[in-house]
């Protein structure tokens, strides 16, 4: 993917995820912070970098949002960076900057050890749910190979009282190239258990990618196929993770057989 391609597709998925007044906001902030950095060309790269670290601490909200935005686009960062952003990711009293810091951690090429504690904690105690969704998201959305304690901390995160944190956290364990039986257990449950659809349908995605699903996941998968009153595009979900297990019983695909 070129260069232009990846910044269209960044823009694409911000105006998703922000919306249209508040985007083009930060993008004002953005191109002003661009040609700061265009005016410094001759200077070393680390110099531009620290020219953002500085807005990260600006009176003005906006410029604040729009430097952890830019930050967020670069996929390697210096440790100075990396401790700016979680700083911003804690402390900040605007939600939408702690949520932005917490993204451009997640962009990171590799996660910092000290970004992927930060992350946890703002998963865990930040009072705001898009703050805590996108702690879920920037651990894992970009990383297949997570710690023992952030796949802990996930699976915890799927009794968070917000369905969007369940969700996201629901997903990124599905990202997971390999998932302990606790996670099993947890996608199993929030998949038999959860109120909202859109947790379920996170749920039966990330158990389609397990060849080896305990007996628990078998039969909430088999409950949903059952269930009239469920989501479709769930039902077909769930009879994949079946297609997808290397063996069957002969009691599943007789059950299957009589759906």
């Amino acid at each position: 993917m070129s260069g232009q391609d990846k910044n269209i597709e960044y823009f694409v998925s911000e105006f998703r995820r922000l919306g249209a007044d508040q985007l083009a906001e930060a993008f004002e902030v953005i191109n002003t912070l661009n040609k700061d950095l265009k005016d410094q060309s001759e200077t070393p790269f680390d110099d531009a970098i620290l020219t953002l670290i500085k807005k990260l601490k600006n009176e003005n909200p906006k410029t604040r949002y729009g430097a952890a935005l830019v930050l967020g686009n670069r996929e390697t960062l210096p440790s100075e960076a990396i401790s700016a952003l979680i700083f911003s990711m804690k402390k900040d009293e605007d939600s939408k900057i702690r949520d932005a810091a917490a993204n451009a951690l997640g962009n990171h090429k590799k996660l910092h050890p000290e970004a992927i504690s930060a992350l946890i904690s703002a998963m865990k105690e930040d009072e705001n749910s898009c703050v805590r969704s996108g702690a879920a998201v920037a651990l894992g959305d970009n990383h297949k190979t997570l710690p023992p304690k952030a796949i802990l901390a996930l699976i915890s995160a799927m009794n968070d009282k917000s369905w969007l944190v369940r969700a996201q956290a629901a997903g990124v364990l599905g990202k997971q190239e390999t998932l302990p039986s606790e996670a099993i257990l947890a996608l199993t449950s929030a998949l038999e258990k959860d109120e909202n659809k859109e947790t379920r349908r996170e749920a039966v995605t990330a158990l389609v990618k397990q060849k080896k699903l305990p007996l628990e996941a078998i039969a909430a998968l088999m409950f949903v196929i059952k269930n009239p009153d469920e989501d479709m595009y769930i039902r077909r979900d769930a009879i994949t993770a079946f297609c997808n297990q290397e063996t069957l019983s002969a009691d599943i695909i007789w059950n299957l057989h009589y759906l």
